[in-house]
């Protein structure tokens, strides 16, 4: 380990606080500045430069704070004293490397960190508080060096880099969390497979669609021949297959991307046989069409080969609507109701760009503005976050009525934003789950949803999030798996007796997904992270969050196993 002092003093100063598989790389004596006033400052708060070791891990950045062993000496007062008479005691904070977005340094003035969490920090060495013995020289050198040491192991852009492969977590009595990942585990719980849906291995080997799972459920009378063909009509083979069943009414929630339809009109004999054995398996032979686009976007996509269902295509499957079925139409107004032919439903959910661009808005907000600021509020409503947050609510409210009167939904969004089902569908359709199955309000159910709704059919969370990656203005970068959570965070508030986690659960979560600390959120899809052999080289959060269970067990939850 590289540094001035002792290496085997900071050695001992930082142990208390790594993790299994982490190792300090370089240290150095700095000054913790406020980058700028910020409503996100480490967690002592201070308003004031801090003195004290930086140490930067294969993991990691942790900052010490220094303090006077005799009194209560200012930073600068404290430096004129002899190092060996301070103790160490205090974290300041400790930033995951895999969170860091981008660094910034000039020359010996500072280094700046922006964090992908929204964290804003920044060291410096300034004549009046660094050591008497150190140079303009050195200290250049000293902030070059924290500079090169944290792109390199921040940015290094390759998967074997990344800290998951290092860590290591003592699993003794607790499960194994990669379990969590098994869907055809859940589609059993479900009650699968039935006389209607069968289970089917036929993506075994990613043939099908590279971005799914190798098991998925899909309607009993459909045979792997036609799930093929189907796969060649639909955008990047991403096929209609089953996410959820009603225990009850039978009415599904099933998932695809958008069909290759363009602007004329083609159309799929295997694919509209696939959509009425859906709909045949539906007691009230109702089905809703929920496009998750604005129409404007999904009408934009048919210039370019894409596009939306035509629901004529189905005529005569669906019939003898429940009363409940047509109530629920009419109340919510689904688009021109549900005939003989259905009904598509454009749901006016913002592409991935607009959520970049408002989350960009909202990080701005708090490293800018105090919230007794006069403009904050102003500023909050112009991200639009809220907005967004509340139009997915609501769209879930939709779903979650639409299913509890026996009607099933179909959902997709695009292809024009690289997003083919992966994105705003896998949202809405853990957003109704969570909602509608009282299991995925359980610690495990969760972590089940994730892996099914998110991680098996192929969020891009690479891409979206760049693990190790340095180019942190990607087009690909969005929030949307952290949207989200702040829905589920919002569902939680407002119904805490029905949820078995808390929000440290949900934090938990979100630190994991930037710390690339676990091996859960790596790589894109499920074939990538066979090949990464992730199963057996990482650790998965869910042993972790299973292993302290208790800090994450809510005291409000009410257990509940009946699905209304």
């Amino acid at each position: 380990m590289e540094g001035d002092g002792s290496d085997e003093r900071i050695l001992a100063l930082a142990e208390p606080f790594l993790c299994g598989g982490e190792q300090p790389v370089m240290h150095a004596r700095v000054v913790r500045e406020q980058a700028m006033r910020t409503l996100l400052s480490p967690p002592s708060g201070a308003s004031s430069p801090a003195l004290g070791q930086l140490v930067i891990t294969n993991f990691a950045l942790l900052f010490i704070v220094e303090r006077s062993s005799t009194s209560s000496s200012s930073s600068s007062s404290a430096t004129k004293r002899d190092v060996n008479d301070l103790w160490w005691n205090s974290l300041d904070f400790k930033v995951p490397l895999g969170a860091i977005s981008r660094v910034e340094a000039k020359k010996d003035k500072y280094v700046r960190i922006h964090c992908k969490d929204f964290r804003l920090l920044q060291f410096t060495m300034p004549y009046t508080l660094a050591d008497p013995t150190n140079t303009k020289k050195q200290m250049e050198l000293t902030m070059r060096k924290i500079e090169s040491t944290l792109r390199m192991f921040a940015f290094s852009g390759k998967l074997k880099n990344l800290f998951a492969f290092s860590h290591t977590l003592s699993t003794k009595h607790c499960v194994n969390g990669w379990d969590r990942a098994n869907v055809r585990k859940d589609l059993q719980r479900m009650g699968l497979p039935t006389d209607k849906w069968r289970i089917s291995d036929s993506n075994h080997s990613y043939l099908i669609c590279p971005t799914y799972p190798s098991v998925f459920a899909v309607p009993a009378n459909v045979s792997d021949i036609t799930l093929h063909k189907v796969g060649a009509f639909r955008s990047k083979g991403r096929i209609p297959i089953l996410s959820w069943i009603h225990p009850k009414n039978e009415a599904t929630i099933t998932r695809a991307a958008q069909p290759l339809v363009g602007i004329g009109g083609s159309r799929s004999t295997e694919d509209e046989h696939l959509i009425k054995e859906i709909i045949r398996a539906t007691p009230s032979s109702a089905l809703v069409i929920m496009d998750a686009r604005p129409k404007v976007n999904a009408a934009a996509n048919k210039a370019r080969g894409a596009g939306y269902e035509t629901m004529s295509h189905y005529a005569g499957e669906i019939s003898g609507m429940s009363e409940d079925a047509i109530a629920v139409a009419e109340v919510e107004g689904l688009e021109g109701g549900i005939g003989q032919s259905g009904a598509l439903e454009f749901l006016g959910i913002d592409n991935i760009h607009v959520m970049r661009d408002s989350e960009k808005k909202l990080k701005d907000i708090c490293n800018h503005l105090s919230v007794q600021d006069k403009g904050w509020f102003t500023a909050l409503d112009n991200s639009r976050w809220l907005d967004f947050v509340s139009l997915l609510l609501a769209c879930t409210r939709r779903m979650v009525l639409t299913i509890e009167a026996g009607i099933s939904i179909f959902t997709h969004c695009s292809a024009v934003d690289r997003a083919d089902g992966w994105d705003r569908t896998s949202q809405l359709s853990a957003l109704a789950m969570l909602c509608l199955d009282p299991f995925y309000r359980t610690i495990e159910g969760f972590a089940t949803l994730i892996e099914r709704e998110w991680l098996a059919v192929g969020h891009k969370f690479q891409q979206r999030y760049g693990h190790g990656d340095k180019h942190y203005d990607d087009s690909n970068r969005s929030p949307i798996f952290p949207q989200f959570i702040d829905c589920v965070h919002q569902l939680l508030h407002q119904f805490p007796t029905c949820f078995e986690f808390n929000e440290e659960f949900l934090v938990t979560i979100l630190d994991a997904l930037y710390s690339c600390q676990y091996g859960t959120f790596l790589c894109d899809s499920e074939k990538d992270r066979q090949a990464a052999q992730l199963h057996s080289k990482t650790v998965s959060l869910w042993s972790y969050t299973d292993k302290h269970r208790d800090r994450f067990t809510s005291r409000a939850y009410i257990p509940y196993d009946q699905v209304r």
